[in-house]
């Protein structure tokens, strides 16, 4: 077992998110069923809330992208990626110890690219 120097942040979509798929056409959806599965991305080591807001401050625009292209590839229907409308739209929860089990190298793929 190891313990391994990032942490994990877990995004859980909020009210506004979800109205904003459903604005959309298609099955209308819960935020139960949308928060069934939540994307988690790791994170720096942080030593203080100061230092961790400024690393989601730094990653937001890239998970904000993830979230919204997970419903909608058509960036046209998107909002404008702001740090607030990304507070307003996204719960999230950061745990700061993580252990990985395997003692084998993670796999890494490109999934954003600009």
């Amino acid at each position: 077992m190891y313990l391994i120097n990032r942490a994990v942040e877990v995004v859980k979509l909020k009210e506004p998110f979800l109205d904003w798929v459903n604005s959309m056409s298609g099955p209308k959806l819960t935020l139960e069923a949308i928060n069934k599965e939540n994307h988690v991305f790791l994170l720096a080591e942080h030593g203080n809330e100061q230092e961790l807001e400024l690393i989601i401050q730094q990653l937001y625009p890239d998970i904000f992208r993830i979230e919204l292209r997970s419903f909608c590839r058509d960036e046209s229907r998107w909002p404008k990626i702001k740090y607030r409308t990304f507070l307003d739209w996204f719960d999230i929860e950061v745990h700061s110890t993580v252990f990985d089990p395997y003692d084998r190298e993670i796999e890494r793929e490109e999934f954003l690219h600009y």
